[in-house]
């Protein structure tokens, strides 16, 4: 079973009576992690434009980072690692490697 599941099954009887404390309470509980992982999300589609210099791209990055409470390490790898612009480094990859003639 998943953490949220387990959380309401353990809730004491008859300790929440309507759907908007259910709501409330799962807010309370959870709500920290969704927002996280909002957050996370946007570190990792973020772009960096094309009149911005890589400097003001990294603080952007940076400044957007430091805002995300409790974020890992590892979640921060996995973001990357699917995120924006490892795609478009693959892409290139490939793109380089079709290019090149083999004889």
């Amino acid at each position: 079973m998943g953490k949220a599941l387990d959380w309401y099954m353990e809730l004491p009887l008859k300790s929440i009576d309507s759907y908007q404390a259910t709501a409330d309470a799962f807010v309370a509980k959870f709500g920290t992690a969704i927002q996280t992982m909002q957050d996370e999300r946007i570190l990792t589609d973020i772009k960096q434009s094309s009149n911005e210099s890589l400097s003001n791209y990294h603080k952007r990055c940076n400044d957007l980072l430091v805002n995300i409470p409790d974020v890992t390490t590892m979640s921060l790898i996995w973001r990357f690692l699917t995120g924006s612009l490892m795609r478009s480094l693959r892409k290139l990859y490939c793109y380089k490697l079709r290019s090149r003639k083999m004889y």
